[in-house]
């Protein structure tokens, strides 16, 4: 059994092949033949996303892109490059860090994640506050799809935006359309410097905290709360463990960087926040990659991504820890983007969360789980008015359901 079987099998997927196409025909022509029978297709590279979303409803043949990480073309004077979807996060960035360019997209796992699943799922981390998330990236997208037809959308060059609405459907879609097989990004040059702020919070400090995080004149890339529940065991966070633990990352150029540190302090003394303190940038790193791995850590079996407007942050960092104390929480407090940990809390403790994440007008997701995930209202929640809208996507796509089935709501 090869290594993405067994993380397949681990997902809940009833295995009955796998191919690892070398080229983008030959991706082509795996899938005009899947096309023609009955098993499901299951894109897959490095198994670090596999078991997002509900499991697959049908026996499934894996398709590992693995062999597709070509690089077409990267012209970095125009901040852009193409290439295959296949190629791992890590391995893209030491080809950019070659031209002081970076894709500054945070995630778990990068050894082994690859390009397509990152956009399969939308991937960000905590920078999403700065540099927003994956689908922020694309400009241009090669997908092969239905009877195994290769469909493009978008350029190679940033101002070109034909073909935006096909490249938005397929990012996050979770491979339901089709298989993500080339790419065009546009690109970051490296920050010269990172730096940032830490605090350590009481409970009752956590409102104004809030308020004047957000009328900041900073310009924050990460601005991060943890609670105690969350930072239990060995991290790299500084300080000592409290109620609540904050860090906000700048990254500029180094004036710039040590400009936002002092503001931050300063406006942070103004809401009567005592314990602050300023993080080097060699500790940065250990710390923002912590931050990154947090919703994906094995010891948490089931986590809640939570969508909600950063108005509504103090609520929820109030009622959940009183309702159900000992929940780890990871907060990005500049986007509203939640994960709260439930582990060991069963259906009701996911029930719990998501109908608090509702009352406040937002909604929750489970991306971890332990639990049956063959039941799409636990993963996703009540449908939402889109689904009507999303499952016509996937019927005028995929007609034969054949992509991923059940993964989506």
């Amino acid at each position: 059994m090869s290594a993405s079987t067994d993380i397949a099998h681990h997902a809940g997927l009833d295995v009955v092949g796998q191919s690892t196409p070398a080229t983008i025909d030959d991706l082509k022509g795996l899938v005009a033949d899947l096309y023609t029978g009955e098993d499901a297709i299951a894109p897959t590279g490095g198994g670090t996303a596999l078991a997002y979303g509900p499991a697959i409803a049908k026996r499934a043949h894996l398709v590992d892109t693995t062999g597709l990480a070509t690089i077409v073309d990267y012209p970095s004077e125009d901040l852009t490059i193409t290439l295959e979807a296949g190629i791992t996060i890590k391995r893209l960035n030491e080809v950019l860090a070659e031209k002081g360019q970076f894709l500054p997209l945070d995630v778990p796992f990068a050894d082994r994640a690859t390009l397509g699943g990152v956009l399969a799922t939308n991937t960000a981390g905590p920078r999403r506050q700065g540099y927003g998330t994956a689908r922020d990236y694309v400009i241009g997208i090669d997908v092969v799809g239905a009877e195994g037809r290769r469909i493009h959308g978008g350029g190679r060059v940033v101002k070109n935006v034909a073909g935006y609405d096909f490249m938005k459907l397929h990012v996050g879609a979770l491979g339901t359309l089709g298989i993500i097989a080339e790419v065009t990004l546009k690109l970051h040059p490296l920050p010269g410097q990172r730096g940032g702020v830490w605090a350590s919070l009481r409970d009752d400090q956590l409102q104004s905290l809030l308020e004047r995080l957000h009328q900041t004149q900073t310009r924050p890339v990460a601005t991060t709360l943890v609670n105690e529940s969350g930072r239990a065991g060995t991290t790299p966070w500084p300080g000592e463990p409290s109620p609540w633990s904050l860090v906000v990352l700048f990254e500029e150029s180094s004036a710039a960087v040590a400009w936002q540190t002092e503001q931050l302090r300063r406006e942070l003394a103004d809401a009567a926040i005592d314990q602050v303190g300023v993080l080097p940038s060699e500790q940065s790193a250990p710390l923002l990659d912590w931050l990154t791995h947090w919703p994906a850590a094995p010891e948490r079996t089931d986590v809640l991504k939570a969508s909600l407007l950063p108005s509504d942050l103090a609520t929820i960092c109030s009622s959940i820890p009183e309702k159900r104390p000992g929940t780890g929480m990871l907060i990005d407090a500049g986007t509203g983007i939640t994960h709260v940990d439930v582990s060991g809390g069963g259906v009701t403790a996911i029930a719990d969360v998501r109908q608090e994440v509702v009352e406040l007008g937002g909604h929750a997701v489970l991306i971890q789980t332990d639990e049956d995930r063959g039941s799409r209202d636990l993963v996703w929640g009540s449908p939402r008015d889109d689904v009507t809208l999303m499952r016509r996507l996937k019927e005028a796509w995929d007609p034969r359901d054949l992509f991923n089935p059940g993964k989506m709501p």
